[in-house]
């Protein structure tokens, strides 16, 4: 079940073959079911988001992240997705979005004391082992990193898109995405709310539209647990 509210604006994106419709009052605020909250300006999204978070603060066998509000910095974004060509824009966000959803993650296993000492304490050293030989992946990062910073840092990290690109395809990448997936079944659920970037869109609607649509596709690949968008 993929959670819906509002008229959505990605009916283009021929969500109703993917999604069961249900109003605010019916939801499972405490379902562990990955969900994709899509709607309006105005339509319920974050207070919807917010109270699935104050849900799983409650279970003691779930992580939470605190939820996403502050967005990357707008012009670092601008800068960095100017070159790109236009039609590749939303595949090549898809990607640094990816990306940061991974390293986020990671930095919270490793690097976050309330998480080591509720899931992982007899663990810990290992997994810190594990992700020795993937530094060039956490780009510095030395405490835990929320999955906007990460774009962030990625923004930083990065001279332009191209390099990127090479980075990500790179076999050291390739190797870190496994191994956070591998590793992730192991975890115990981790609970991130991306607020979306509404507040953006006017100061850079072209660029920020693609942006946002990269991650919109990104959370249903987590959620559908396949590729997306769809052939």
């Amino acid at each position: 079940m993929k959670n819906y509210i509002g008229v959505p604006d990605g009916m283009t994106e021929r969500l109703e073959n993917f999604l069961n419709i249900r109003n605010t009052t019916s939801f499972n605020f405490s379902s562990l079911e990955p969900s994709v909250i899509v709607g309006r300006k105005g339509s319920g999204k974050s207070f919807t988001m917010r109270k699935f978070a104050e849900a799983a603060h409650g279970k003691a066998e779930r992580f939470v992240v605190a939820r996403e509000t502050i967005p990357p910095e707008l012009d670092g974004m601008i800068k960095f997705t100017a070159e790109m060509p236009t039609a590749s824009r939303t595949n090549t966000w898809q990607k640094i979005w990816d990306f940061a959803i991974h390293v986020s993650v990671v930095t919270f296993v490793l690097f976050d004391d309330n998480f080591s000492s509720r899931f992982i304490k007899d663990k810990k050293q290992g997994l810190d082992h594990l992700f020795s030989d993937y530094s060039d992946c956490l780009m510095g990062l030395k405490t835990p990193c929320r999955v906007y910073s990460a774009v962030q840092a990625i923004l930083r990290q990065f001279q332009d898109y191209e390099s990127f690109l090479e980075f990500y395809r790179s076999s050291e990448c390739t190797n870190f995405l496994n191994t956070v997936g591998k590793l992730s079944s192991e975890l115990p659920t981790i609970c991130i709310y991306l607020d979306a970037l509404d507040e953006e869109l006017r100061k850079a609607p072209s660029l920020i539209i693609d942006i946002t649509r990269a991650l919109f596709y990104v959370c249903f690949n987590f959620v559908c647990g396949g590729e997306w968008p769809p052939d």
